[in-house]
């Protein structure tokens, strides 16, 4: 079941970030870091009402954040249980929020990610983002490249 996350939940999503964080450096992507994203930006991610979660026999097994912003949503921060990443989840809390985002008349979806994170720009392409161009964070500018994915999401006009 996918629902947004609770305050209750932060502990559990922490723990799942922190895991996702070590299996990251373990496969050399520089994307995340101790400090990012880190206990308080969930919070707000929570109290702001933009991060879901994907449940399975009372486990979150997947978290993503998902932004409005003008005429897009943003997906940002997804993550799914190490032992799990494999079974489609992040497919599903996508999906998900894409519907919303089109239920919403929301025209486009957009998400970022590090060039060494190879798995996520698969991800990205797999479910019809185009690869935008790369830019480089300027308070992060050690880590390199990041790329933007872009979709046009198929609304229905008023007309």
């Amino acid at each position: 079941m996918i629902t947004l996350a609770r305050m209750t939940d932060i502990k559990e999503i922490v723990d799942l970030f922190q895991v996702a964080k070590v299996e990251m450096l373990k496969a050399n992507i520089r994307q995340w870091n101790q400090s990012y994203p880190n206990y308080d930006l969930i919070k707000q991610d929570i109290a702001d009402n933009c991060c879901y979660k994907l449940v399975v026999k009372g486990r979150i097994v997947c978290v993503a954040t998902f932004i409005e912003r003008g005429d897009g949503c943003w997906l940002k921060r997804l993550a799914t249980v190490s032992d799990c990443t494999k079974c489609g989840y992040a497919s599903q809390i996508y999906h998900y929020l894409e519907e919303l985002a089109i239920a919403k008349k929301i025209g486009y979806s957009y998400s970022a990610t590090h060039h060494s994170n190879h798995k996520m720009q698969q991800f990205f392409l797999k479910h019809g983002f185009m690869r935008g161009e790369g830019y480089i964070e300027k308070a992060r500018s050690n880590y390199g490249l990041f790329y933007v994915f872009y979709k046009e999401l198929e609304v229905e006009t008023d007309e």
